[in-house]
């Protein structure tokens, strides 16, 4: 039914505008709407009938023709135009035909459906949906939506190039430090592991950034020397230098814990300064810990451990207290004395049983 209705608007379109050039020279009669009068000769020409359904243009035409030929030539050019010329079948396939991948309009829509599937973490298999395909058809019916197998491994590359060169550009503007998040997923159906690591930084606008650079596949055992291995060719990857990362956040596995004692802590060429900003950082918490203390309530109106009502965890607290205590005068070689014991701390390997491990151990 929209067809035929579709199909009548543009015959009735064509018509029209056909007529109204033929109308140019001819009126309709006043006293009789079958007349039509010549404006050039004032002659009286029948429209076909007295019907409106019989109503036609021939008589005007064939008169124009016989008794008006500079007009009748003036009507033919006007009416052979585009304008109104009835389209031809190649014109006709060409307007269904559907655009090549390398059209401009094409390569602008490819581009922002791959944007919609990126942004939104849309399935790749949503450009095989039969409602989705109804969509863009009613936006430009000549765009022929691309297969998952071509935005994969055509557009997805191709953009996946583009962000990574404009993150490079970021990176190699004067960023003072730089943070960074890694952590390991296992995957619970497929013996599948992925390693991240992501940056985040403050640019000299004060605007923070936050980019994961990396989602790696990773392969083999999850010890701390494997870790570090690929955690250093992450960066490497990007060209960051080791004087640009300010600290690193990671879970408290222990072969992530061993990657970052050897990595800073046993490597000389990183081991004083990271030393240095522990033992200042150990000594801070030290100094606050003796500040809040100041702050807390007399001994003598604390509950004492013999005290009946006396909560389990207060005598605990009274207990620990009594053997810990730190002046301000003793920070340093407190926290000192803390670094080494953590450095001297045996990291059970992953692939050891820590209960056998410690038991052979002792």
């Amino acid at each position: 039914v929209e067809q035929i209705i579709r199909a009548f608007q543009c015959t009735l379109h064509r018509d029209t505008s056909r007529m109204s050039v033929v109308w140019k020279y001819f009126k309709i009669n006043e006293d009789n709407p079958w007349i039509a009068d010549c404006k050039l000769c004032s002659a009286k020409l029948s429209r076909g009938g007295t019907k409106i359904s019989s109503y036609n243009t021939s008589n005007l035409i064939k008169h124009l023709k016989l008794k008006h030929k500079s007009e009748h030539g003036e009507f033919t050019a006007i009416g052979s135009s585009s304008s109104t010329q009835q389209p031809t079948l190649q014109q006709t396939f060409a307007r269904r035909e559907k655009l090549l991948r390398d059209h401009p309009r094409a390569v602008q829509i490819t581009e922002a459906l791959t944007q919609f599937i990126i942004l939104d973490d849309q399935p790749l298999s949503i450009v095989e949906n039969m409602g989705f395909h109804r969509f863009p058809n009613v936006l430009e019916p000549k765009y022929d939506i691309p297969s998952r197998h071509y935005i994969t491994d055509i557009i997805l590359p191709k953009i996946h190039d583009m962000v990574k060169k404009h993150i490079n550009i970021m990176l190699q503007k004067d960023i003072k430090a730089i943070s960074f998040t890694t952590d390991i997923w296992n995957s619970s159906v497929s013996p599948l592991s992925l390693i991240s690591l992501t940056a985040q930084w403050i640019d000299g606008k004060f605007s923070l950034h936050q980019i994961m650079l990396h989602a790696t596949r990773f392969e083999g055992s999850h010890t701390g020397q494997a870790i570090a291995n690929i955690l250093e060719e992450m960066l490497q990857t990007w060209a960051i230098p080791k004087s640009s990362v300010h600290v690193v956040v990671q879970d408290s596995a222990k072969n992530i814990i061993k990657r970052y004692k050897d990595r800073f802590f046993c490597n000389s060429d990183t081991s004083r300064e990271a030393k240095e900003m522990l033992v200042l950082e150990l000594q801070n918490i030290f100094e606050e810990t003796i500040e809040s203390e100041q702050h807390e309530e007399p001994a003598s109106k604390r509950p004492h451990r013999d005290q009946p009502g006396t909560s389990l965890d207060r005598v605990f607290s009274e207990i620990a207290g009594e053997g810990s205590s730190i002046s301000e005068s003793s920070a340093p070689k407190a926290a000192t004395i803390q670094l080494e014991a953590y450095l001297g701390e045996i990291t059970v390997p992953p692939s050891e049983n820590p209960l056998k491990y410690w038991a052979v151990h002792k």
